[in-house]
């Protein structure tokens, strides 16, 4: 009974957040992007938006499809090593985030624990600062600055195979090394930056990682375990010490 009664209160907190953004975007501007995110099912995981045009974002959206450089997933990482917190809540300080298309974003992300102190819902707001920065420039210009870039234009809808892509990709591109010439700590080093970005928070990433590294799944536990708990589909089998592939 504790369960569904915790379970229902958890619908009716979502329930809440959504009428919360839908009143606010009422009387935001139209660059103001609200969303609430159900933590508990990551690859679909945006329940309500306002505003998806700023990030190109619409409900059914996995956790992944995040601006880069999202610090709101170090909050939940944090809340999901949390012990003795139940029920706390988790916010950020105000941060710089980045759509795709290369804008700029004030951020913010304010993380929901449960009872256990595991992370269920979000809610965060991403302010685009284009105008901002557009009529900056305006003024530069009659100051004499040179003009600023023009803002990028739509951004295109990625499917979560493609969201997986992106990410793991951008990681390896940050260590800076093809994959058959890493060694351990690069390998740790790419897990880590695809972690940073959410990505094991998707069920069956880890098996996907692993075959990009050409490791086994248990190896890329590993990496994870350094530092922090592992990813929700690590609990369904335990390591054996047979058919380990490289660390």
């Amino acid at each position: 009974m504790a369960g569904g009664k915790s379970r229902r209160d958890e619908k009716r907190i979502l329930e809440v957040l959504e009428a919360v953004i839908t009143g606010l975007g009422r009387v935001l501007g139209s660059n103001v992007e609200l969303i609430v995110h159900d933590m508990r099912h990551p690859e679909r995981s945006t329940v309500a938006i306002v505003n998806g045009q700023v990030t190109g974002r619409r409900v059914g959206d996995p956790i992944i499809a995040a601006p880069l450089d999202d610090k709101g997933f170090a909050e939940v990482l944090d809340s999901a090593r949390a012990t003795g917190r139940s029920g706390a809540i988790a916010m950020t300080e105000r941060y710089v985030s980045r759509t795709r298309d290369g804008r700029e974003l004030g951020s913010v992300s304010v993380i929901l624990r449960d009872a256990r102190g595991q992370p269920f819902a979000s809610l965060c707001a991403n302010v685009d600062l284009t105008p901002l920065q557009m009529i900056g420039g305006a003024v530069g210009t009659l100051l004499g600055a040179p003009p600023a870039g023009n803002a990028a234009a739509g951004v295109p809808e990625k499917g979560i195979d493609e969201l997986i892509d992106e990410i793991v990709a951008d990681a390896v591109a940050e260590v800076g090394r093809p994959i058959v010439a890493m060694g351990r700590e690069d390998r740790v080093r790419v897990v880590n930056l695809m972690r940073e970005r959410g990505l094991f928070m998707i069920r069956g990433s880890v098996e996907r990682v692993a075959r990009v590294l050409g490791v086994s799944r248990y190896t890329v536990y590993n990496y994870l375990e350094r530092d922090s708990p592992r990813p929700r589909d690590a609990r369904r089998a335990t390591p054996s010490r047979r058919g380990r592939t490289r660390t």
